[in-house]
This record gives C-alpha cells, structure tokens and sequence, in this order.
C-alpha cells in the first residue's frame, strides 16, 4: 500500500495498492459529493488516475475574485470601519504578480465593484491606485452605494450613470455592460432595473440565496449550482442576463468557472 494523502498527524486518507494481477486500486477514506470543497480540490486528480493523463481536451481554470466597495468603507466584525489604504495597493499588487507568475494564470487579475462618489483627488487611495490600475478590472456598483429595493427611476439612473460615468472617465479595464447592484438590491424593482438597461447594462449579478434563483443548469454532466440564465420580464429586463452570487459569501461564479485543481463548481 502507498499512501497518496495523510493528515496532519499521520493518519491515511487516500492510498494505493497493486496487485498481483497488476491492478491498481485506489481507496479514499471520507465521503465526497460535488458541493464539499475537498472534493472539488481532489476530483480532477481522482480522472487523471485513472486515466494516467490522456484524456481529450483541455483543464481550464477561469477566475475573477471581486472585492466590492471600492473608495467606500466597511464594517468591521469587531466594531468600527476600514477602507484601503495606499499601502494595501502595493500589497494587493505584489500578490496579484505572484499569482499571475503561476503557470496558467497570466490572465489573472482581481475585479473591483467601484463607487465613484467617495473618490477625490487628494485622496491617497486613489493617488496611489491610479498607476496600477490598468492591471484590474473594473464593474459599476453605483455611485453612493445606494441600496436599489424601493428607489425610483430618477434616483437608479443618477447612481447607475454617474457611477458609469466615473468609470468610463478613470479605468481602461472598465464596461458599461456589467453592474453589481449594492447588497443585491433592486433585482425585482422595475424602476431600478429599467434604468440599468437604459444605461446599457446587460450583466447583473443575482442573489442565490432567494428561492429560484440558484440557477441549477448542467455543464460536463454534473449539475452547476451557480450558472447565467435569460432574465424573464418579471425579474430584469430581457436584454439582461444575470450572474449567480451567494450573498452571504460575495462569490460569483459561471457554469465555466472551475477549481484550479478540482472539479466544477
């Protein structure tokens, strides 16, 4: 027998034995299903084994981490508030080339939901983010951070296009064409979303954690618990697709999206 993995104090928990007719048996000892992370860090693994490396086609991995609120500030667990500091600009790009250096993830860059509004000219945060910016990706995340559940048309359309307007005058890696709204709002207020299309957004991200918007779909032959769907008129208008997004976890992910090293997601 070989061990292939072991915890932390030693124990077995994936190994492999040939025997004497020269098969090679693999056993793993804990549960796995599509949804436990393990699975998705080790189910890649588990197919090249068994296929020794040759199969047909490609193992891809496309990711875009979002960190929203851009130039605004947010609470703390423990109390108070933080905003990024010039200095975590330059951390934030020394991790973003260590991960680009990687093999694989040249393509690799964080996207950041902005809000114009808290953006001024001395302010050091932008100072400092100004240079590097073509490095990142940019999406509309209006321009207060305004919550779009029960605002009329005027006041979505002033944060929606002021915010665009902001973007479209400060970042190369910017489209009109996306928008997250603040906290998943305004997905079901007609007024908020007709005036995203009015501004010519075409890419919302949605809430998973709503009945029916988990946006089951089927990819590879397993089932995808966050994929894009048609929009119906009830929800945003129909020359808009959503994106699923967990709003307890801020992640977004598309029926392509796939673990470096697991399985989809």
């Amino acid at each position: 027998m070989t061990p292939l993995l072991v915890d932390g104090a030693g124990h077995t928990l994936m190994s492999s034995r040939v025997g004497a007719d020269g098969r090679e048996t693999l056993a793993m000892t804990f549960d796995s299903n599509p949804f436990l992370l393990h699975h998705a860090i080790l189910a890649h693994g588990l197919v090249e084994w068994v296929t020794k490396g040759i199969y047909l086609g490609e193992y891809r991995v496309y990711l875009t981490p979002q960190a929203d609120d851009l130039y605004n500030d947010d609470d703390l667990f423990g109390g108070g508030s933080y905003r990024m500091k010039a200095t975590d600009v330059t951390a934030l790009q020394t991790w973003q080339l260590a991960i680009q250096a990687i093999g694989g993830n040249a393509g690799f860059r964080v996207a950041f939901p902005f809000n114009g509004s808290f953006s001024t000219l001395l302010d050091t945060l932008s100072i400092a983010l100004t240079p590097v910016s073509p490095t990142y990706n940019f999406i509309n995340h209006t321009w207060t951070h305004q919550n779009l559940d029960t605002v009329s048309y005027n006041t979505a359309l002033t944060e929606i296009q002021r915010n665009d307007n902001f973007g479209r005058s400060h970042f190369l890696n910017y489209s009109t064409a996306a928008l997250v709204t603040p906290e998943i709002s305004g997905l079901l207020n007609p007024n908020a979303m007709r005036a995203a299309k009015d501004v010519g957004v075409k890419y919302i991200v949605s809430d998973t954690s709503r009945p029916g918007w988990d946006n089951r779909g089927r990819t590879s032959g397993s089932t995808a618990r966050s994929s894009p769907r048609s929009c119906s008129s009830r929800d945003v208008p129909p020359t808009c697709s959503s994106m699923s997004r967990c709003r307890a976890s801020g992640q977004t992910s598309t029926t392509r999206s796939t673990l470096r090293s697991g399985g989809e997601i």
